[in-house]
């Protein structure tokens, strides 16, 4: 394990490697490698758990990785599929669904706070696309 500042500045950019079963490398604007917090880890060789220094980024990482894999499943289920070879495309239509699943979270939130009922994502897609298209054009009639 070892702690590399890449850019100094007003935002300070850490990259922690950790070594766990693979290596994996965390790069984070957000926190870094100090301070230290000590974990349970099983050692093979001696058949037995031991303490082994842990980096903040990696705790906070395993703390809110249930975030990251609750908007890809969601992401998953009804993603934009246009296909096209530029790169561009690709990452704003995903830009575009991981806003959209961000929004139906927080229109959940509201309305459980409030105890209402919800709509599910599909159909929140569907009326979010509704509205879109239709944007800027006089209605009289209600849509139910």
């Amino acid at each position: 394990m070892f702690f590399v500042p890449v850019i100094e500045g007003v935002e300070k950019i850490s990259s922690v490697v950790w070594k766990d079963n693979k290596i994996i490398t965390l790069i984070s604007s957000f926190t870094g490698e100090i301070p230290l917090s000590h974990v349970k880890c099983f050692d093979k060789k001696e058949n037995k758990s031991i303490d082994i220094p842990c980096p903040k980024l990696v705790k906070e990482y395993n703390r809110h990785m249930g975030g990251v894999d609750l908007i890809d499943g969601l992401i998953g289920r009804y993603k934009i599929r246009m296909r096209t070879k530029k790169w561009y495309l690709r990452l704003f239509y995903h830009l575009v669904d991981v806003t959209i699943i961000n929004c139906w979270l927080l229109y959940r939130k509201i309305r459980k706070d409030r105890k209402e009922t919800y709509l599910p994502l599909a159909q929140f897609r569907a009326e979010l696309a509704y509205c879109l298209c239709n944007q800027g054009t006089v209605s009289t009639s209600k849509r139910s």
